[in-house]
């Protein structure tokens, strides 16, 4: 059944009220396909078998793995699946409307043809290596209408139809006054822990606007399947929501991300699964693998205007210096967002990047030694053990500062730490621990909380006055698997929850805090 359960505690009344409309709308709808559709409820646990994804009498080879996200036009969405093992599909398409019925009524359906391709990997030299048999799809849902309701199903007469599901289209872009509320964690996977996030996403969280994954996504390590098991678990939130993906280093090898050829460190992805399977609203960037050749994401950096926020996702598994073909990216997109006439519409400035920049565990990527690395002395394994979050800071932080960024979203260690105002290594701001108005730096929130086994070695914290709140002050020995939940009710009020699923009740929501300021642009520096 549909959990409808919502509570207006920490929002305005005019947020609350559209909140619960959009639930409503949400429980009506679905109740409608459920009498067309022989399937459950969109909102629901995943099945065991992933053809209990599609319709009565289509073939075991059948669509599943639904994954929707934003294009970088503002009123189309992507829509991705896979079919395995493969099979023949030679027309494969989605059909969707405003209208819950299509099966049997064609005029009531638009139609977008997919396109269809596949890829090798699985070739690392270890035994979990594993690579895959399937094929991938991929629709562009054109000009869809505004803030509507989208019902769609995909597939064809020879691989078979997918049951029906449904999103909210992206609101119009030049209205900056409606609020918002979208979901955050990295680190995800497809363990039990993974699991017990999305049903307490699915529970409470299911009317967000959209959702970041920030890295680390599958932790498939060589073992293409891996993408499968991931991509199956969290069909139920992905197929509904739209879900921007963003890279990690478990997710390819690239320049900063795991050794494609050594297990010790996570390697065995090149990064093509991700580049291919995942499409998202960036621009297309390339990099040259010498394990499976040229790969080509629109997920690698990318951004989104969203009623008064403006996001971008960084990569801190691409090249990032000055002089890269990112850092030209981050920096012509924050100098846009950043001019008057835009910050007025939109004053928020989300950064996010897989990678922190603020982070106390005690661990090598936590040394902010100049030069440090977490290489052994004596041996040199390019790509992840190159990185440390001061080498993220010393290379972004300027841009944040430069152009007023407000928060820097990140995951990487498997743990939640959220730190006070911050700029150059000094907290500007811990007069309050939950509210901040004017702050003259932003706020880090690392949430590496998705599901990845969790990090508990902590630095003492009165070591960095900057660091707010972690993982180890909760009052139990609970572990860090949770998610953020980020809304804007106005232009002037940004608010912060992290809830723990694995906390009791009276501490599920870990950290909560709220940044207000005003419209004016407030400088860093």
């Amino acid at each position: 059944g549909i959990n409808a359960e919502f509570t207006c505690d920490t929002m305005s009344s005019t947020l609350c009220d559209q909140r619960m409309a959009r639930r409503l709308l949400l429980c009506v709808c679905l109740a409608s396909v459920a009498l067309f559709v022989n399937a459950s409820s969109s909102i629901r646990k995943e099945s065991s078998s992933h053809s209990a994804n599609v319709l009565a009498g289509t073939t075991a080879s059948a669509p599943e793995q639904f994954h929707i996200a934003y294009t970088n036009v503002s009123n189309e969405m992507w829509v991705s699946w896979a079919i395995t093992p493969s099979a023949a599909s030679t027309n494969p398409v989605c059909q969707f409307s405003t209208l819950p019925v299509m099966e049997g009524t064609p005029h009531s359906a638009w139609i977008a043809q997919a396109d269809t391709t596949t890829y090798k990997d699985g070739a690392c030299n270890f035994s979990s290596c594993v690579p895959w048999d399937g094929t991938l799809h991929s629709a562009r849902l054109k000009g869809l209408p505004y803030s509507t309701r989208i019902f769609y199903r995909c597939g064809d007469d020879e691989s078979g139809w997918s049951r029906v599901y449904s999103f909210m289209s992206a609101p119009d872009p030049d209205n900056s006054d409606i609020p918002v509320s979208f979901i955050a964690l990295g680190d995800i996977g497809y363990s039990e822990n993974a699991a017990a996030v999305r049903d307490d996403i699915l529970a409470r969280g299911a009317d967000a606007d959209f959702f970041l994954a920030i890295g680390d996504v599958s932790y498939a390590n060589g073992n293409q399947t891996g993408w499968d098991l991931y991509g199956r678990l969290w069909e139920p939130v992905y197929s509904q929501i739209p879900s921007l993906h963003s890279p990690g280093n478990h997710d390819g090898e690239w320049r900063y991300g795991n050794t494609y050829d050594y297990e010790s460190v996570g390697g065995g992805d090149s990064g093509i699964a991700f580049a291919m399977r995942y499409p998202g609203p960036g621009p297309v960037a390339s990099f040259d693998s010498k394990h499976t050749g040229n790969m080509e994401s629109t997920s690698f950096w990318w951004s989104v205007n969203y009623g008064p926020a403006h996001i971008l996702a960084t990569s801190g598994v691409h090249e990032f210096g000055a002089g890269s073909e990112q850092y030209r990216f981050i920096e012509n997109d924050l100098r846009e967002a950043a001019k008057p006439e835009n910050r007025e519409k939109r004053p928020w400035i989300i950064v996010t990047n897989h990678y922190p920049m603020y982070a106390t565990l005690a661990d090598c990527f936590c040394n902010y030694t100049a030069g440090a690395t977490c290489q052994d002395p004596g041996s040199f394994f390019p790509g992840v053990l190159e990185v440390t979050a001061n080498l993220i800071k010393d290379n972004l932080e300027p841009l944040l500062l430069r152009y007023n960024v407000d928060v820097f979203l990140s995951g990487h260690e498997h743990a939640y730490e959220r730190t006070f105002p911050v700029k150059n290594m000094q907290a500007t701001d811990t007069s309050s621990l939950h509210y901040y108005k004017n702050p003259q730096a932003p706020v880090h929130v690392m949430a590496g909380t998705g599901g990845g086994d969790p990090d508990t070695k902590w630095l003492p914290k009165h070591m960095y006055a900057w660091s707010a709140v972690r993982s180890d002050d909760q009052l139990t020995d609970t572990k860090p698997f949770g998610w953020l939940r980020v809304s804007m009710a106005d232009k002037t009020k940004m608010a912060f929850q992290y809830l723990n699923v694995a906390s009791s009740a009276a501490e599920y929501v870990r950290d909560e805090f709220v940044i207000e300021k005003d419209v004016t642009s407030v400088r860093y520096f």
